[in-house]
């Protein structure tokens, strides 16, 4: 009986895996015994987002050449890309409540006010994150139940949290940055230590070209920002790759559930644009990141694992409310308002102290704090962090009018919500905001830089204005037409109605609810950003979903974030 003998190819192929392994043994050998304990019969995901990637800009930065790695997979068929429905509104908390907890409700956007607690909610903000995750999410389940979150908004129910602002158990500022499992990858890796210290350097000068020395030919930037060079080289350099440590060490130990977000794409993209070169080419840097995952994966994890690849959302190319009319929204709303005496707070001073107040609180709870001798020196340099730092020197998005103005205006990049504010501090019906304030939607349907807005009529009916037009939304459908269909821009197809309506039902919706205008091309965005988000029209509303192609869910018209988390990811813990 002849056999065929294994050719030569195959023998160097399985030498050539065998090595790997021992490379990652050795790279990994702490967190050996860590491995042995994760059963390897058992499924894991390990889940990336790339924050405010659209399907759209995804195929560019492919055809380009800025993500060859995934555009090989693609090509190979080895994965499946495509494009899902996100629904409203179109940010990250919204989307990260979705897809790790399949929560799709009272979320309006990045930022809002709720009446009853007498707060902004901010998600800039780890304690605003931790709101959502203690009064909206509640005690739910997530997909990371078991698992681990990096670098994320929510947590997911993870049991490690690294770098995540929410947590819905109490960590230690330590715990927070990773552990010393994550000091000790680093110390074993001082070659890698020095490439992100170079690394550094290089991203410092490309943001004085960007800025300055060889700027795009007739692109648009938003205006630079105190610190923002410091905060780029901590978001695309530093943060990056101490996430990506992290992330190598969970797959080695077999972690099951892992998800992350690469944020670097979302920043450039609202500063440079989502086609620019700086965003390009962060994207580029994810590439080369997701190739390290993808590696670990095939020779070093404790466990087998699917690689999943999604955005939250896309970024529609935008122009800034204050480049365009000169004043922000909230001072428009003032005028409209008659209020003589307006408090436009820009976040600087008050916005940048919380955080560091709630970052001090922290660090004076940890056990380092409380050694001998450590203590006095320790509570004196909080105390200049608090009240001395540069940290009120960075420009906080939120603009808003202060509550005992008896208004409060929040943005979301192009979505705003304007609460008025009566005795009662209950919500305004259409009728009765025409009778208190007759001028505000006249001057809004007249402003060029404002699209569709919404008031309520009714419980389940609200009033679309645009313009001279006007319509009336109920159940997702728009009835009583006058003039042009008011979102025939944003919603051609009518394919967002419904999700529309869902949205403007939240109980912490604004009294208005203000779209910036889209042309069909870019979108006015009320936060000093050239990318925007948060409403529907254009890339925004286009995120993708790449899977296995060997995946069930591969070739799935997906629905709404919460489609995500109930037939992606929440799966694995049944299987």
């Amino acid at each position: 009986m002849n056999t065929a003998r294994p050719s030569h190819h195959g023998r160097f192929r399985r030498l050539g895996r065998a090595l790997a392994r021992l490379w990652y043994r050795v790279r990994y050998f702490p967190f050996h015994a860590a491995s042995k304990e994760a059963p390897p019969q058992q499924r894991g995901f390990v889940c990336i987002q790339i924050d405010s990637l659209s399907y759209d800009h995804l195929l560019l930065a492919m055809r380009k050449g800025y993500m060859r790695r995934l555009r090989r997979w693609v090509r190979n068929r080895s994965v499946t890309v495509r494009r899902f429905h996100p629904g409203l509104p179109t940010s990250t908390p919204y989307a990260q409540a979705g897809i790790l907890f399949g929560m799709e409700q009272d979320i309006p956007g990045f930022r809002w006010y709720e009446r009853e607690d007498h707060r902004v909610v901010n998600c800039n903000e780890a304690s605003s994150s931790q709101y959502i995750s203690d009064h909206i999410i509640g005690r739910r389940p997530g997909a990371l139940e078991g698992g681990a979150s990096y670098m994320n908004m929510l947590d997911g129910g993870a049991r490690r949290t690294v770098f995540t602002l929410s947590s819905s158990h109490d960590d230690s500022i330590l715990g927070r940055m990773g552990g010393w499992h994550l000091f000790l990858l680093l110390l074993f890796h001082p070659l890698r230590i020095l490439r992100t210290g170079f690394a550094s350097l290089m991203e410092l000068w490309a943001e004085l070209c960007d800025r300055w020395l060889a700027p795009e030919p007739h692109s648009e930037q938003a205006e630079v920002e105190g610190l923002f060079p410091l905060l780029r080289v901590s978001s695309n350099v530093i943060m990056r790759e101490m996430q990506t440590f992290g992330l190598l060490m969970e797959i080695y130990t077999g972690t099951p559930y892992i998800y992350t977000t690469y944020a670097g794409y979302d920043e450039m993209a609202h500063h440079f644009g989502p086609t620019s070169r700086a965003a390009l080419q962060n994207l580029r840097h994810i590439d080369r990141r997701i190739g390290e995952i993808h590696r670990m994966i095939r020779y070093g994890a404790g466990r087998p694992y699917d690689l999943i690849i999604l955005s939250d959302h896309g970024q529609t190319p935008a122009v800034p409310f204050t480049r365009r009319f000169g004043r922000t929204l909230g001072a428009d709303i003032a005028a409209a308002l008659q209020r003589e005496r307006v408090a436009e707070v820009a976040g600087t001073q008050a916005y940048m102290r919380r955080r560091a107040q709630y970052l001090t609180g922290r660090v004076r709870e940890s056990r380092i704090a409380r050694f001998p001798g450590v203590t006095p020196a320790t509570q004196a340099l909080l105390r200049r962090l608090e009240h001395h730092s540069l940290l009120p020197l960075v420009h906080a998005e939120s603009v808003f009018l202060g509550a005992d103005m008896g208004a409060v205006v929040t943005y979301s990049s192009c979505l705003a919500h304007l609460y008025l504010l009566e005795a009662d501090s209950k919500r305004l019906n259409l009728e009765e905001i025409e009778a208190l304030h007759p001028g505000l939607l006249p001057y809004l349907r007249a402003h060029t830089g404002i699209g569709p807005f919404f008031v309520r009529a009714e419980p389940g009916r609200w009033v679309v204005f645009e313009g001279p037009n006007r319509a009336e939304l109920r159940a997702g459908r728009l009835e009583q037409i006058e003039g042009l269909d008011p979102l025939r821009m944003e919603d051609p197809h009518g394919s967002y109605r419904q999700d529309l309506w869902r949205f403007l039902c939240f109980p912490n919706v604004g009294d208005v609810v203000i779209f910036g205008r889209f042309d069909g091309k870019r979108i006015v965005c009320f936060d000093d950003q050239v990318g925007a988000h948060g409403t529907v029209g254009g890339e925004q509303s286009r995120p993708f979903l790449l899977l296995p192609s060997t995946h069930p869910m591969a070739g799935a018209r997906l629905r709404g974030y919460g489609a995500i988390f109930r037939d992606v990811l929440r799966p694995y813990h049944l299987a």
